[in-house]
């Protein structure tokens, strides 16, 4: 499990005073996306399974941050990432193979 809440060093009160209404992405993390990104790469090369939350208190909006990653398009992750933005709730994301990821898109 990983987990994108915050940047360090912010207070999740001050985030949710900077950010609300959670309505775009106020605060780029370009690092913190790239770092998600490494981390999806390598579950998949293990053929392992992971849960990864992003929480609107990192960057003003998760599902802007989702897309941000996607576009990083660093790994066939971003087909996994994809998946994810177009569930209707945070759910579990089973990594697939770069060519099941590449039926998602």
């Amino acid at each position: 499990m990983a987990r994108g809440l915050l940047r360090p060093g912010r207070a999740y009160a001050d985030a949710v005073k900077l950010f609300e209404p959670y309505d775009r992405i106020r605060d780029p993390q370009p690092e913190v996306r790239v770092d998600l990104l490494r981390l999806i790469a390598e579950v998949m090369r293990r053929h392992m399974e992971a849960l990864i939350l992003v929480n609107n208190r990192l960057e003003g909006n998760a599902p802007g941050t989702i897309r941000a990653g996607e576009r990083t398009d660093l790994t066939a992750a971003a087909g996994c990432l994809r998946a994810f933005r177009t569930s209707a709730r945070v759910s579990p994301c089973k990594f697939r193979s770069t060519a099941q990821s590449a039926q998602l898109a």
